[in-house]
């Protein structure tokens, strides 16, 4: 037995014997409860102390009809600054965690491991220091969707070497911090960064072939992830046992007619596609790109007029280099919708189409083309026991945007306690081990393309402030209630009938 599975098998038998002496409405003790934020969405400070320029940066800046709602993240909610604040709520929240991002151009300006930002370099040690004085844990993540702009002049995540400029930055993290955060996200949402950006008007990849590209950054960031966990097992591992992996959306889809064979194969091909292409190859024990991911790509290459799936092939040793690189998977999810499989004459055969308005349980958010699905999570932890076996799972994002920026957010709050009883099911009826949950987010941030528009937030920041304060929602004083607690119930008295 390796050192991973003694470890995973000693963790499940202590979950194991606790879960006999607690009701369902308690969380376990070594159940970690926390909130996220990450670098772009909070710092500002865009052009101080050295920092170079992101994607994000480079296009916010450079719009030519800038809609209201982009503006941009110059100064967001300041926590460049205001950092010790930030860690005063953490504490003041009970949070066991805060997980927040490394701006890779805050600490590589240029990209590239030539030129270090002592200042930037400084501005994590506080943080992390300070986080850790009060007993908070610092969850890392090393790269959340902010791409240093010369490395996106060059191709970005769909150049090859791509893989050595991030293992560059990654082998830098872990020789500055690696003795003191003991769990790492080298990215996140693979889909978002490589799907969505690609594929929409807001894209910082600003004009990249539409077909190829995504598929070609999808592949490019496995290997990424896998060099940098690889290096930390050789280099770091045995000295102080951290745990690495990547954060994954999923979003959780059902067939609207369930007799209809056609809309459940559809469904089934979408979760392999946008979600079985990044969970597959790392998680599954014969690693590389689901099958059902190759089919569902050759009918996007056929109606776009390609002869085949237009996803790169992995070869046989990268399939290995990337197999089992992660110690437990981390799931951001907000999302459930339903697909209608709708035939057609061409080649394409069957095409999807979101229905989000009529699943039961769902949360509409205003202002987004997408709802809050809570029952959803149980339904995505068991799809990924079914096709991966039992891994630990850590919600490192989940959380309800609203326009309506009142300290008064009973919505929020009803979706954060139904959001986690689907937790609590989950462990105690399902067996799957949950190792902690996250909200998102925090604190307000800058929400990329709805800018300003949309509050995620526990604590309102008020953005008209130049000294943009913070304010505690009464979601806050519900996710307190808990983290004291550590259970549902006795908080139940702040959840209001809507």
């Amino acid at each position: 037995m390796d050192l991973r599975l003694s470890y995973l098998f000693f963790i499940h038998l202590a979950y194991a014997v606790q879960k006999l002496s607690l009701n369902q409405s308690t969380f376990p003790p070594n159940f970690m409860i926390g909130a996220s934020t990450s670098a772009y969405q909070t710092e500002g400070a865009w052009n101080v102390d050295g920092r170079g320029e992101s994607v994000w940066d480079f296009l916010l800046h450079t719009l030519p009809k800038p809609e209201t709602a982009y503006t941009n993240g110059d100064v967001a909610a300041n926590s460049y600054y205001l950092w010790q604040r930030d860690v005063e709520i953490a504490k003041e929240m009970g949070l066991d965690f805060y997980r927040f991002s490394i701006s890779w151009s805050r600490i590589l300006p240029d990209g590239f491991i030539y030129k270090i930002n002592e200042k930037g370099v400084q501005y994590y040690n506080n943080l992390i220091n300070g986080l850790l004085a009060e007993g908070i844990e610092p969850v890392v993540t090393m790269y959340h969707l902010d791409l240093p702009h010369k490395l996106q002049i060059l191709g970005g995540w769909t150049h090859p070497n791509i893989v050595n400029w991030f293992l560059d930055y990654a082998k830098l993290l872990f020789s500055l911090y690696a003795d003191r955060v003991k769990y790492w996200l080298t990215l996140n949402e693979p889909q978002i960064f490589c799907d969505a950006f690609y594929f929409t008007d807001y894209s910082p990849s600003l004009g990249a072939e539409l077909v190829f590209a995504s598929h070609y950054c999808t592949k490019h960031a496995l290997l990424a992830h896998a060099m940098a966990y690889r290096f930390y097992q050789n280099a770091y591992k045995q000295k102080y046992n951290g745990l690495i992996s990547y954060s994954t959306v999923f979003l959780w889809s059902e067939p609207e007619n369930s007799t209809d064979p056609l809309d459940t194969i559809e469904v089934e091909m979408f979760h392999q596609f946008v979600v079985g292409r990044t969970l597959h190859p790392i998680f599954s024990s014969e690693g590389g790109w689901p099958p059902l991911a190759h089919v569902y790509s050759k009918r996007i290459g056929l109606s776009q007029g390609f002869n085949g799936s237009s996803l790169p092939l992995f070869t046989e040793s990268e399939k290995r280099l990337v197999k089992g690189t992660a110690d437990f998977i981390a799931l951001n999810y907000y999302s459930g919708f339903k697909i209608k499989a709708v035939s057609y004459t061409d080649a394409t055969t069957v095409i999807h189409k979101k229905i989000t308005h009529d699943l039961d349980g769902a949360y509409l958010t205003p202002g987004l083309d997408h709802n809050t699905y809570p029952p959803g999570l149980r339904k995505t932890a068991a799809w990924m026991k079914k096709q991966y076996g039992s891994w630990d799972i850590l919600v490192t994002e989940n959380g309800y945007g609203d326009i309506d920026r009142t300290l008064t957010d009973d919505t929020r709050i009803k979706v954060i306690k139904e959001t986690l009883e689907q937790v609590l099911l989950s462990m105690y009826e399902d067996d799957i081990n949950y190792i902690g949950y996250s909200y998102w987010s925090m604190i307000d941030g800058f929400s990329f393309k709805n800018g300003y528009n949309i509050t995620f937030g526990l604590w309102d920041v008020d953005f008209n402030d130049p000294e943009r304060p913070r304010t505690a929602r009464d979601s806050a004083r519900y996710f307190t209630c808990i983290t004291k607690n550590r259970q549902l119930e006795p908080c139940d008295y702040l959840v209001k009938e809507l």
